[in-house]
């Protein structure tokens, strides 16, 4: 039996509610409570010893749970049961009863010791959050959108079946790793630390692309919060998956529509019913000579109208209002008041009601309207040189055939080597001689090319050393060619025609001198790349870059250089095709081309050209790229990136959250200075050279008066290494790949800095 005297000093200071009871007819009577006990149910020892403990119970007990209790006492079992009582005050608690009997030496029950724990608090969170779970459930039903909740470790709890037809994931895909799984590469790095989802407790919007186990993609936006227990305390994630998809794929269409209508050479116009235009693409511009801004500034389109024409233009405004549609020939007025005659075509534009919106305008100008232009005059002597191309190229070949077979017997007679060296020259010279009349076949009557596995650093090699001997003395001619520079699906004489081109119209630009530099390297396109770069696909290109320190393009005469017959050295013999040419040739070769100018400071032209690839590689190519910019990601540093230019910060900031660096964007360096003041900590600086009003020179002048030892990254699409060394910074060459961002900033962030710099200035 149980002592008190002897037996509750083991007992009665313990932080445990423990009740002594004994059996009597199969009922429990208290024998005994400690100090825990006490507190918990509110009564004294006094108040409970003798009587039986069914007096504490509460109203809302499960019976089972009583009828196990019970059980137990009466065998002797041990039991673990949840039971409600009533405190004193009445008051009702929860709590689990763990009880197990203590016999004497003959094995009879001498009495019961129960542990108890107050889960009062528990039960109301787990009732708090199985009633979370039922409107999750309810709304789920009511809702076409993904609903979804998932706990602390990321396991699926719950999902309607919207959110397993949006994602991808089976009814059996329930852990983290499924849902990674099922989620395009681009965006698994949003999953890297799971837990910190959990505290964004405002929440969280997301746009996201699933792949589906065919292949399609789905394209959802996913909103998430925290799911928050009565304690305030995290006790999962919920979210609603909303699918965009058709959104995602029209805004797609009507970006490439736009693109389209920028690069058209029609000019495109839209106007609404007063005739003010609302849509004027870039070709319009070149046509009229009139910006978008200021044409949409006009009230009407009759400011492209003299008095005579402006008759013409309202007959022609009636006329498709009344008719739908109009077809014609108008004289307008450009921007320097010369006259210019276009061919129309006009339609309106209705809505879903069938009522007319607006007028679109498609319109070209009317080249035999001018008569014999210049231009025409070059077409028209191209033309006859192509007519007497075959005649040319037979008696150039009658010339050149004696020369060759003697050179050939000569080689065979001389045994000299500086005699043989000599041969050896001319022969080269002859044959060149050949190749350059193919080309002018080629170019004039658009005769077949011969295409072949060509090595375009060595065709850059060769020009080099032709342009040191016959370019000026005053302009250095550079030569850098990367290790292993693949080859190209190419005719050699049209890329040897490309090179000499730029070469020759680089060279045009420095008629005081400078310096021309070429350059071959290999370039890995990936799909972030493509994004920036209109017309490239993901593969491996060669990427030919030809440079000089010259006077520059001005950004009103850059986007003309590649349009046939437009010369700025038409007074110096400039016919207009040298540029259309290069143009053309990468075209042809499945290739583009881009260029980068500062008045003043210089021109570089990028051509990219693609490799030839083994069947099947391409793909490996650019896993194996994908896999050696996982070992370059970044760890969260916090990086500043500096640019006017809009495209290049947001292809950089998705390029750069991907691999695991938090960036923040400026748009100017009076920006970034700005954000410096902060107390924002930055890791590293990455900034463009040629800015508006400040230069990115003056800026990382001032970082380094600031903090001489802060890190800093410049890129320009001009090479300022040479011409300006006083930068003493790692620099970027645009355009650059992402792994050549990616491995300056591994290389720049680890690089170990002589003293501690601080991160604000």
């Amino acid at each position: 039996m149980w002592d008190t005297a002897r037996d509750s000093r083991m007992i009665a200071d313990l932080d445990v509610a423990i009740s002594i009871v004994e059996a009597h007819d199969g009922v429990g009577v208290l024998t005994y409570c400690n100090a825990a006990f006490q507190r918990m149910s509110g009564y004294s020892l006094a108040e409970l010893e003798g009587r039986k403990m069914r007096i504490l119970r509460g109203p809302d007990n499960d019976p089972a749970e009583i009828a196990t209790l019970n059980a137990a006492i009466r065998t002797g079992s041990e039991c673990r049961v949840t039971i409600q009582n009533l405190r004193k005050d009445g008051i009702p608690y929860w709590n689990v009863i763990c009880i197990r009997a203590v016999r004497d030496a003959t094995g009879q029950i001498s009495y019961f010791v129960g542990e108890h724990r107050d889960v009062t608090e528990t039960r109301r969170i787990e009732a708090g959050l199985d009633l979370n779970e039922r409107y999750l459930s309810i709304l789920g039903g009511l809702t076409q959108d993904g609903v979804f909740h998932r706990d602390l470790d990321g396991t699926l709890t719950f999902a309607n079946q919207s959110y397993f037809d949006i994602s991808g994931l089976q009814s059996a895909d329930t852990s983290l790793a499924d849902l990674v799984r099922c989620v395009h590469p681009d965006d698994r790095w949003k999953f890297r630390d799971w837990p910190s989802e959990f505290a964004h407790v405002g929440g969280r919007i997301e746009e996201m692309c699933f792949l589906r186990p065919n292949g399609d993609a789905t394209w959802a936006l996913v909103r998430t919060a925290p799911l928050l227990a009565a304690d305030g305390k995290i006790r999962g994630l919920v979210g609603v998956v909303k699918d965009v998809t058709s959104q995602k794929r029209s805004d797609q269409a009507a970006r490439e529509t736009a693109q389209l209508i920028k690069l058209d050479l029609t000019a495109i116009i839209q106007l609404d019913l007063e005739q003010r235009p609302i849509l004027w693409n870039e070709s319009a511009k070149r046509l009229y000579g009139w910006t978008r801004a200021e044409a949409s500034e006009q009230p009407s389109l009759a400011f492209l109208h003299s008095a005579d024409g402006i008759a013409r233009f309202e007959d022609a405004w009636r006329h498709v209002l009344q008719l739908g549609s109009w077809e014609g020939e108008l004289v307008r007025v450009r921007k320097d008041g010369r006259p210019v005659t276009v061919r129309a075509s006009w339609g309106v534009v209705r809505n879903a009601n069938g009522q007319l919106t607006s007028v679109l305008c498609s319109e070209t100008e009317h080249l035999q309207a001018r008569g014999l232009t210049p231009q025409t005059s070059r077409a028209q002597r191209l033309e006859s040189i192509g007519e007497m191309a075959s005649g040319v190229a037979h008696d150039l070949n009658n010339v050149l055939q004696p020369i060759m077979m003697t050179l050939d017997m000569l080689d065979e007679m001389v045994v000299d080597p500086k005699q043989r060296q000599w041969l050896s020259l001319a022969s080269q010279s002859a044959t060149r001689g050949a190749e350059l009349l193919r080309g002018v076949l080629t170019f004039a009557r658009g005769g077949e090319e011969t295409r072949a596995v060509t090595s375009v650093a060595s065709i850059v090699t060769e020009a080099a050393k032709i342009m040191r001997g016959a370019f000026p003395p005053d302009i250095t001619v550079t030569l850098t060619t990367a290790r292993d520079v693949r080859r190209v699906m190419a005719d050699p004489t049209q890329i040897h025609q490309l090179v000499m081109n730029l070469a020759i119209n680089a060279r045009d630009a420095m008629p005081h001198g400078g310096t021309l530099s070429l350059s071959t390297e290999n370039l890995m396109a990936d799909a972030t790349f493509c994004r920036s770069h209109p017309g490239s696909v993901e593969g491996a290109y060669v990427l030919l870059r030809v440079a000089d320190t010259g006077v520059g393009i001005p950004p009103d005469v850059r986007e003309k250089i590649f349009t046939p017959y437009f010369s700025t050295k038409v007074e110096a013999g400039g016919t207009g095709i040298g540029l259309s040419t290069v143009e053309s040739i990468v075209k042809a070769h499945g290739g583009f081309i881009t260029v980068h100018s500062e008045v003043g400071a210089g021109t570089a032209f990028s051509v990219f050209l693609p490799a030839t690839t083994i069947a099947g590689t391409t793909a490996q190519e650019l896993a194996d790229e994908e896999g050696a910019l996982v070992a370059l990601e970044g760890h969260g540093e916090r990086i500043l990136l500096v640019d006017d230019e809009s495209t290049l910060r947001e292809i950089a900031l998705q390029t750069l959250e991907r691999h695991g660096y938090r960036v923040i964007v400026a748009r100017s360096p009076r920006e970034a200075l700005n954000l410096m003041q902060s107390d924002i900590p930055i890791d590293l600086v990455l900034t463009d050279l040629l800015m508006p009003g400040d230069s990115g020179q003056s800026l990382i002048a001032e970082l380094r008066s600031a903090a001489p030892t802060f890190r800093i990254i410049a890129m320009s699409g001009l090479d300022r290494r040479d011409s300006d060394p006083s930068l003493g910074v790692p620099f970027l060459l645009k355009p650059f790949s992402s792994r050549a961002l990616l491995e300056a900033l591994h290389a720049t962030l680890q690089a170990p800095l002589q003293d501690a710099q601080p991160r604000t200035v």
